[in-house]
């Protein structure tokens, strides 16, 4: 096991674990600040919007040349993806940024550091991506808008 560290943040007790040389940070303790009975579900809920999922994968792909993309896709476009846990989150994608620990005392679900404080080259990279995406939508848009301009032409 880790070295485990306790911080305090807004009067709420928040555990970091360090493991592997980095630090993992609770979120079932930050999510505890929230609703301390349903951590838990707090912990699902941020889990299962596009943003933070493909924040996620950015952040794997960046830090984890074990991957699983198609894994990634599965869980992003499935059905699934509205109750999606850390464990299945693992499962699915062989993820190492979050992990599930087993334990009364020091368990929970715990997230790299990075993962709350990106590095620049990971912002950097999500918003080169959504640009890149945005300027293929105008693309999309513009060629719609020539093709019913020749439409209207004939």
């Amino acid at each position: 096991m880790g070295k485990k560290e306790i911080i305090s943040v807004q009067g709420t007790e928040i555990a970091i674990l360090s493991e592997k040389g980095s630090d993992y940070i609770s979120l079932t303790d930050m999510a505890g600040y929230k609703d301390s009975l349903e951590a838990r579900i707090v912990v699902s809920n941020w889990m299962s919007t596009y943003y933070t999922v493909d924040f996620l994968a950015v952040w794997e792909q960046v830090n984890n040349p074990n991957f699983n993309r198609m894994g990634f896709h599965t869980v992003r476009n499935g059905e699934g993806r509205l109750f999606l846990t850390p464990k299945r989150w693992v499962e699915m994608t062989n993820a190492i940024g979050l992990f599930s620990k087993s334990g009364r005392y020091g368990g929970g679900i715990f997230a790299h550091k990075d993962i709350f404080n990106p590095p620049k080259s990971i912002s950097a990279r999500k918003d080169k991506a959504i640009k890149r995406r945005s300027n293929y939508t105008n693309e999309i848009f513009a060629r719609q808008s020539e093709c019913e301009v020749v439409k209207g032409l004939k």
